[in-house]
């Protein structure tokens, strides 16, 4: 897909990062990953557009890294840092499930048939 090999989350106790973009399904975070995507598609009733499919994966990553944070705030190894980085992430993947929401409603204007144009038209005089 579209994973970037920039973004990465430590797990706790793990002072090297762990590369998400090299998570290929087999791992627990990778299967997570997966089922995230799932949800997200199924959320929108499948078949996603292209954009669709970009928030899908930036907003999937986002929640993982933020259940990662998770890990390390209930055992208590967050820094203030991490803290930081963790609800900057919630607000990020809020906007990401707005932005994926708003672009799978239809849009506000019908298109009308030829013979219903002309019929609208024509009542309107």
């Amino acid at each position: 897909m579209f994973l970037s090999t920039r973004y990465v989350a430590r797990l706790p106790g793990d002072q090297s990062p762990l590369k998400l973009a090299r998570l290929d399904g087999r791992s627990r975070e990778g299967k997570r990953l997966r089922a995230i995507k799932r949800g997200l598609i199924e959320e929108i009733g499948g078949n996603p557009t292209p954009s669709q499919l970009l928030l899908i994966e930036r907003t999937a990553v986002d929640l993982l890294r933020l259940e990662l944070f998770d890990v390390e705030m209930t055992i208590g190894m967050i820094s203030d840092h991490d803290a930081r980085v963790a609800h900057a992430l919630r607000g990020s993947v809020r906007l990401g499930l707005r932005d994926l929401h708003q672009l799978g409603k239809p849009s506000g204007r019908r298109k009308l048939a030829p013979e219903r144009l002309v019929s609208a038209l024509a009542g309107s005089r």
